[in-house]
């Protein structure tokens, strides 16, 4: 295991998995890995960015099977920031 897959947080590790598997069975997967990422950001209330707590809630625009994601703090003040 190389220090950089150490370094990787269970979120991260999952979606990595999560893409690969995607990804094997499809192709290129689209937007079906944002939406199992979603998924379970709103089920856990995680944020879907990173995986860390989530606490503020975002509304869904671009994947109408999900209606509430979350972000942290941090991930919400850098989206906001880019727009």
């Amino acid at each position: 295991m190389t220090a950089s897959l150490k370094l990787q947080t269970e979120w991260q590790r999952w979606a990595d998995k999560l893409w690969d598997a995607m990804e094997a069975r499809f192709g290129y997967p689209g937007l079906a890995h944002l939406e199992q990422k979603m998924f379970r950001s709103a089920k856990e209330h995680r944020c879907c960015n990173c995986g860390d707590a989530g606490d503020i809630p975002q509304t869904s625009h671009l994947i109408a099977s999900v209606k509430v994601y979350y972000f942290c703090p941090a991930c919400d003040a850098y989206w906001k920031g880019k727009s």
